[in-house]
């Protein structure tokens, strides 16, 4: 269903805010869970900058 007011559609403009929405309510989530299994937010993004960083060194040339 799409509502028009004037020249806005609301369909469009609601999409961007219903994506981030769902985005920021499934990684607040996905957190929530980790914490409760004894994991905390800052452990798991240190975990994710190490693997970046040993993919980086094991691949050089290849993120150039």
């Amino acid at each position: 269903m799409v509502i028009h007011m004037g020249d806005v559609n609301l369909t469009r403009s609601a999409v961007p805010l219903l994506l981030a929405v769902c985005i920021l309510g499934c990684q607040s989530t996905y957190y929530t869970v980790w914490e409760s299994l004894g994991k905390e937010k800052r452990h798991l993004l240190r975990d994710q900058i190490e693997n970046v960083q040993r993919r980086f060194r094991s691949n050089p040339g290849e993120h150039a």
